[in-house]
Formats: C-alpha cells, sequence, structure tokens
C-alpha cells in the first residue's frame, strides 16, 4: 500500500504562484521605501552628501571631495549671518528641481509604482519610460529630477540627485541582503 497525496499538482501551483506575488509585494514594497528615502534626502537641505562629487578646486594634491550646502533665499534673508553661497554651493530661487524628483519603480520593463514630484512630472514620466526600455526583466528603482536644467546644475558640481544615487547604492545591498534572509 503506498501513500497517496491529498493534494493536487493545481494545489502546488496555486501555492507557489501566492508566494510568488508575496515576494512581488515585498520587493516592490522595499523598493518604494528606498524611493521615498532618495527622493526626501535630495529635497532636504544640507542632506547632501559629498562622496557623491569627487571633485577638487584649486588645489589638486587636495582629493577631499567639494561640500555641498543648499540655501534658499529664505534662509538669506531671515538670517544675515547667513552668507552667501560659495562657489559650489546651490543657492535654490524657486525650488523647482527639488520639487521635481520623482521615483518610478520598474518590473520588467513596466512601470509599477511611483511618486512624481510637483514640478515638471511630463519630463520625469518620459525619463522613466526611456529607462524601462532597458529593463527587460527584474526590478529598477528609477529617481529622476524632471527639469531640464538638472544635468546642467549637476555638471557644474551642484547636488540635485547625486547623493541620492550614492546613497540607494549602498542601501539597495542592505535591503535585499535582509529581504533574501527573510524569504
Amino acid at each position: 500500500m503506498g501513500i497517496k497525496p491529498s493534494f493536487k499538482k493545481s494545489d502546488i501551483d496555486a501555492h507557489i504562484k501566492k508566494k510568488l506575488v508575496e515576494i512581488d509585494r515585498k520587493i516592490i514594497a522595499r523598493l518604494r521605501v528606498l524611493g521615498e528615502m532618495c527622493v526626501n534626502r535630495s529635497r532636504s537641505e544640507g542632506g547632501n552628501d559629498p562622496s557623491a562629487f569627487p571633485i577638487t578646486y584649486g588645489n589638486s594634491k587636495n582629493k577631499k571631495p567639494l561640500s555641498q550646502r543648499v540655501i534658499t533665499r529664505r534662509d538669506t534673508d531671515k538670517n544675515p549671518g547667513v552668507k552667501a553661497p560659495a562657489f559650489g554651493d546651490f543657492l535654490s530661487q524657486t525650488g523647482n528641481a527639488k520639487n521635481s524628483i520623482s521615483y518610478f519603480i520598474l518590473r520588467d520593463g513596466a512601470i509599477v509604482d511611483q511618486n512624481l514630484g510637483s514640478e515638471e512630472t511630463s519630463t520625469a514620466l518620459n525619463i522613466a519610460k526611456q529607462r524601462a526600455k532597458n529593463v527587460r526583466r527584474g526590478y529598477a528603482l528609477v529617481v529622476v529630477a524632471g527639469v531640464q536644467y538638472a544635468e546642467y546644475l549637476e555638471a557644474m558640481g551642484y547636488d540635485v540627485i547625486s547623493s541620492a544615487e550614492v546613497f540607494a547604492k549602498k542601501e539597495m545591498s542592505k535591503i535585499m541582503t535582509k529581504l533574501n534572509s527573510k524569504l
């Protein structure tokens, strides 16, 4: 007399599909948290990571990265002790660059979740769609600045989203390690 299963192959398939949906949901949730952290980091004043800018000015022997400060017009008006920005500092006059920062979560080349900034949302969406074409399989987090001049600001040594990229790369490995251990 042999052992007879009390389940069908369809029960196994259903269980595997349920687990895959759970894993998908957890990955997207983790990427959403990381996306929010990147957006908040990019928008916060003074939260820039100087390691995102391995730029040296003046003394070529000193390889210390450029230190960044974000100063708004409101800061200079409120406090006369706050000096006008030195070279390399970011004086945000309108806030559009920071408010255009958005993130998108991609799965197998499709946008499955997003958080759009309040400025230049169509530009940010177009950039995300372009990036989605390169993600055929798997997941990706795309953090973009939607204003046309963000690339120019970055090229000039100002931090719009560079420090968020450095942060995301550091955090992604930690997040995936934790997720793998739980699965």
